[in-house]
């Protein structure tokens, strides 16, 4: 049996080092986060328009469902009805994927964002996740992104709390950003990936050059998303999602394109998916009994 059962497919910074980074973007990146601050009114008007429209159907299920087409049904039932993943079990199979509300200030989850999640939670779904949660400083994106670190724990602590109260479960997305970052790196030279070289994603940010991680990086990442894992649950999550896609760190590793190593990390595909997969059984040998682990 999976130690796993579900596979799917998130910004932040400690309190006392805010103060300290200096975000130099380049105009790619200066117009990429205009258009970020653009569209979070428009999402949060059209968040508050769903989750109207949701209540109303999970309030009524036969009438949501009834609403559908005949051959939908069964699937529009079935959406309604319980999940267990691993120690977790969800009151429906709705659940909010990990989206990044820009919602976090030095690092730490703002009143705004904690009633973003408990209003979902309050329309029904079975679980909610909060997105882009960095295992470390240097695996940010952004400087106002929530880092997994103990000062930040009680303020996630508000966040589940209130999600819990309305029924529904609460997940943490964790991850490290690898060379997909605005920050300049506080413990190497250069932004670590798979491998070194030229920076694509770099041009956004002026860091146009990569490190490639050595074993002792993989081993000191890895520990950093078990702890992240643990403080996680330190702070009522319900379940953590590894985030292995959308171009950050573990995905650097699984692409070709990113991953040209020569040793046991690059290659074939079984190769690619080394680092990942160590750092998923490290999670689960960490917390698996206690949460749910997606990815």
């Amino acid at each position: 049996m999976h130690r796993y059962h579900h596979l799917t497919n998130s910004l932040g910074t400690t309190p006392y080092a805010v103060k300290a980074v200096h975000l130099r973007l380049s105009p790619v990146g200066r117009c990429w986060q205009w258009v970020q601050r653009q569209q979070f009114a428009e999402f949060m008007q059209l968040a508050d328009d769903c989750l109207g429209s949701f209540t109303r159907a999970y309030n009524d299920n036969n009438k949501g469902v009834n609403m559908l087409n005949n051959n939908d049904q069964s699937v529009a039932s079935a959406a309604f009805q319980p999940l267990t993943i691993g120690p977790l079990t969800l009151r429906n199979r709705l659940i909010k994927a990990a989206t990044n509300e820009g919602a976090a200030r030095a690092g730490i989850p703002t009143k705004q964002m904690v009633k973003i999640h408990e209003s979902v939670a309050a329309g029904g779904v079975g679980m909610t996740t909060l997105a882009y949660c960095a295992v470390s400083s240097d695996g940010r994106t952004l400087p106002d992104q929530i880092v997994l670190e103990r000062e930040c724990v009680p303020h996630l602590r508000v966040l589940t709390d209130a999600v819990h109260r309305q029924g529904a479960a609460a997940s943490a997305q964790i991850t490290h950003g690898g060379c997909f970052t605005f920050l300049p790196p506080q413990q190497t030279t250069r932004p670590l990936s798979a491998s070194g070289g030229f920076n694509k994603v770099g041009i956004m940010s002026g860091m146009l050059r990569k490190q490639a991680m050595t074993e002792a990086d993989m081993l000191r990442i890895a520990d950093e998303f078990v702890q992240g894992a643990r403080l996680a649950r330190e702070a009522g999550f319900d379940a953590v999602e590894l985030h292995m896609g959308h171009g950050y760190l573990l995905s650097q590793f699984i692409s070709p394109l990113y991953n040209k190593r020569r040793d046991a990390y690059g290659g074939s595909l079984e190769n690619r998916l080394r680092f990942p997969c160590q750092v998923l059984r490290q999670v689960l040998d960490a917390v698996g009994k206690d949460l749910a682990v997606v990815c």
